[in-house]
């Protein structure tokens, strides 16, 4: 996996939500379809007069991961950004741009959708706690919402970071 891009200058609000990092218990993953990458996020966020409420105008999401597979951190893993309801303290927000609904099949971001999640999953207790944001409980004041949406499979993500967990726990003790 290539490093993420610090955009967090880029999408800084000036607003510091602060959170422990060892609180962290979950990964929660979104679809973005505002903007090309963090910055445009961000910037459509503090200004959209129906999304920009919802989130405080703020910026809701600590990984963008763009169209072509890039990974942006937009916030320090010390922050947080307002992506689900209750659970927003405890779960890092990663979002994937696209509209995965029912058109766009998240191609290139795939890898490093599992990448990402792989890298954090013994941090938050393995791959059981990834979630959709729309499979939470008190995730979103919609009850209707579809997201991430039914093009990015969360049963094949957490089988495929399972999967990457397994190679890891083989490979400990090994020289590299």
């Amino acid at each position: 996996m290539r490093r993420p891009i610090d955009r967090i200058a880029d999408c800084d609000d000036g607003k510091s939500r602060p959170v422990a990092i060892d609180e962290r218990a979950a990964i929660v993953v979104h679809r973005c379809g505002m903007g090309g990458c963090a910055a445009e996020i961000s910037a459509a966020y503090q200004q959209h007069p129906e999304a920009g409420p919802a989130t405080g105008y703020q910026m809701p999401y600590t990984i963008v991961i763009r169209p072509d597979g890039f990974v942006e951190q937009a916030l320090r893993l010390g922050d947080y950004g307002p992506h689900a309801c209750a659970w927003n303290e405890i779960a890092l927000g990663v979002a994937c741009i696209g509209d995965f609904r029912s058109n766009d099949v998240p191609h290139d971001q795939w890898q490093a959708l599992v990448a990402v999640c792989h890298v954090f999953s013994g941090w938050i207790g393995g791959a059981s706690r990834i979630f959709g944001h729309d499979e939470l409980d008190g995730g979103s004041a919609d009850p209707a919402k579809r997201c991430p949406g039914e093009h990015l499979d969360m049963d094949t993500l957490r089988a495929r970071v399972r999967e990457a967990d397994l190679l890891r726990v083989r490979c400990a003790g090994y020289q590299t």
